[in-house]
């Protein structure tokens, strides 16, 4: 009869045994390709949600500058000389 030993049966529960299973856990060809396809999906999810146009946001408008230029009355001793 054959035993399936686990890997915390292997290796010790210490903080050196825990990196090495977390190393084999991620050298695991399964989580990789789980792992680039997430990516992949997030990336193509991405994309979609950035490609919709959005409606042009309108900028304000600058005012002309004002100008303080002297109005072209004329003065009653012009109008009096031009008669």
């Amino acid at each position: 009869m054959k035993i399936k030993a686990n890997f915390s049966d292997i290796l010790p529960m210490d903080i050196l045994g825990l990196l090495k299973l977390s190393l084999l856990v991620m050298r695991d060809w399964r989580v990789i390709v789980s792992t680039i396809i997430t990516v992949l999906v997030i990336a193509i999810a991405n994309y979609i949600v950035k490609y919709t146009k959005k409606a042009p946001v309108e900028k304000p408008k600058k005012s002309a500058p004002v100008q303080n230029a002297p109005a072209e009355t004329e003065s009653p001793e012009e109008t009096a000389s031009a008669e």
